[in-house]
């Protein structure tokens, strides 16, 4: 009865799960058509989604054939509280992938030494599991290239990283709420928009840094402050020169 109540509980989650996944999807693709800069991000986002709800269908999976073998094991029984402890947690931090591979990887090693105390009827499950490892490997790799590419631009990475969870602040908002219509989403387009509009001119995409104070505005309106020699931040006055601006890449 227990395992059939973690099993409801299971699937349930999964369809709700799901239902979210599903509104945050439309939500991403409605994004996507107004900022290429959200666009990059929020595809990474659904990448790591995919990868997510991949993980969690071969957990789902593992946890019928790990049912079927409650009689013969306690300590199978113990391990799919266990199982689903760190399914849960998984779900909880899925925008932090290292953990989410170290969590991954750990229930792994602890399902690889459940297989092998098991009877020849675990083999189907342990070459899954193999095969998850794998999986979980390549995303690490993934996400290690990731860091390294973002440690090349603090700022910038630093900026869509405050845009990436403000965007997932608001759509987890909107996922909760069956109130809210295309009317608020273009508000918070709107929102987004102005975000990296130079706040200078409020024309043009801000897309260029001044290094000293890490300030973005429009390359227009830097250049005009260089050539009437007005050579200080629009934002914060602080002094600067020509190798002091360059050039970044938010769209």
């Amino acid at each position: 009865m227990e395992a059939e109540a973690l099993v409801s509980e299971i699937e349930n989650t999964e369809k709700a799960y799901e239902e979210n996944q599903q509104q945050n999807s439309r939500m991403l693709d409605q994004l996507t058509e107004s900022d290429e800069s959200t666009t990059q991000l929020m595809l990474e986002r659904i990448r790591a989604k995919k990868l997510e709800t991949l993980l969690r269908e071969e957990k789902h999976a593992m946890m019928e054939r790990l049912a079927k073998l409650e009689e013969k094991s306690t300590l199978q029984q113990n391990l799919l509280q266990k199982y689903e402890t760190k399914a849960r947690l998984l779900q909880e931090q899925s925008n932090k992938l290292n953990e989410e591979v170290r969590l991954v990887m750990m229930m792994i090693e602890n399902q690889k030494k459940a297989t092998r105390e098991a009877s020849q009827s675990q083999a189907e499950l342990k070459s899954r599991l193999d095969e998850l490892q794998v999986t979980c490997s390549d995303l690490k790799k993934k996400y290690d290239e990731s860091v390294s590419l973002l440690e090349k631009d603090v700022y910038k990475a630093n900026r869509l990283e405050e845009e990436k969870i403000t965007l997932k602040r608001k759509i987890d908002h909107l996922s909760l709420s069956n109130s809210k219509n295309e009317s608020s989403l273009e508000e918070e387009l709107k929102t987004c928009k102005q975000m990296i509009r130079c706040s200078v001119c409020n024309e043009r995409n801000k897309d260029t840094v001044i290094v000293k104070c890490f300030h973005v505005f429009c390359r227009a309106c830097i250049k005009r402050n260089l050539e009437i020699r007005h050579r200080k931040c629009p934002g914060c006055n602080k002094p600067f020169g020509d190798n002091d601006v360059h050039s970044i890449f938010l769209l």
